[in-house]
């Protein structure tokens, strides 16, 4: 790719004769692909070309005036741990308004049409797959439903202008070099800077915290973080307040493994949810599916290691 190539991700050695080198022009916010130079002419963005004999190629851009350039997808929940669903966080990195009303986001098979939407310079909007479960996890809106489902082991998201141009897109993963914690563990896939090339792995980390920033600046976990064993029990509960589902999710920090268990008790002491003894390691461990009384009121989530509390954490539901 000829834009913000790492130097670490550069490349230099023998190639195999006849076959073509695929080579890709990559824009920075706010600007727009033009056509190549030199040892090629041409508008697409993607070239086939052999090597052979020697290639020199200069990509040419321009600002782009309509600001769709600038438009960068950010953050992405495809396994979400809660109620929430899958959503998609794009971000505008320019300096001006852009009009999102018929927009497509999709990945590559089923698409949502984006309905009257206006994204102002410098702000997110979040697509998301189910809007009530997402206002109830969160409490704020996003824009959907969608009907189609990511893969939790990788997929293609993809923005796409009115007139089908692919504005930003992302194919991602859940091995390695993509980071394994967004799969299931609670955590988002994010953008770790705006301004890096997020078709390229190392620009991305999980989310700091269950559940991602969606609408917000990323905040992510860093390497050291990611694959630490945790020093001290941390548990987190989200939602908290919990809405009229009664449902959420848990995700225990464990400095060391063992029987994992996890109760609920109303305010009368009653058991009201319960789930088996599951042998855990130490690490980062999602519980899901953690429901609720029918009533409105204060709970507690008691955590158990080997049959032993503890960790407990009041919750309060609403209606």
């Amino acid at each position: 790719s000829i834009g913000r190539l790492p130097a670490e991700e550069a490349w230099s050695g023998s190639y195999w004769d006849g076959l073509n080198l695929r080579i890709e022009a990559v824009p920075d916010p706010g600007y727009r692909f033009t056509s190549w130079s030199g040892g090629a002419t041409s508008s697409d963005r993607v070239l086939q070309l052999d090597p052979a004999g020697g290639l020199q190629l200069t990509a040419n851009f321009e600002v782009d005036a309509s600001g769709q350039s600038a438009l960068v997808i950010t953050e992405i929940q495809y396994n979400p741990a809660g109620p929430e669903g899958e959503w998609v966080e794009v971000h505008n990195a320019g300096a001006q308004d852009v009009d999102l009303t018929g927009w497509v986001l999709g990945d590559g098979t089923a698409t949502l049409a984006l309905p009257s939407l206006s994204l102002a310079a410098g702000g997110h909007a979040v697509l998301c797959q189910d809007r009530a479960g997402f206002e109830t996890v969160f409490g704020s809106s996003c824009t959907g439903d969608w009907t189609f489902s990511l893969s939790n082991g990788g997929d293609l998201v993809q923005l796409v202008t009115p007139t089908g141009i692919v504005a930003d897109s992302v194919r991602y993963s859940d091995a390695s070099p993509w980071p394994s914690e967004p799969d299931g563990a609670g955590y988002s896939l994010a953008l770790v800077d705006h301004r890096s090339d997020n078709a390229l792995a190392s620009s991305w980390r999980p989310s700091r915290y269950p559940g991602g920033s969606p609408g917000g600046p990323n905040v992510v976990l860093t390497n050291t973080e990611a694959s630490a064993v945790p020093m001290a029990l941390e548990v987190q509960i989200y939602p908290n307040p919990v809405g009229p589902s009664g449902e959420l999710s848990a995700l225990v920090s464990m400095p060391q493994g063992g029987k994992l268990g996890l109760e609920v008790f109303d305010v009368l002491g009653r058991r009201v949810f319960e789930t088996g003894l599951t042998v855990v390691p130490a690490g980062l461990h999602p519980v899901t599916g953690i429901r609720l009384g029918s009533a409105a009121g204060v709970y507690l989530v008691r955590l158990t290691l080997d049959g032993q509390p503890i960790h407990a954490v009041p919750v309060i539901r609403t209606q």
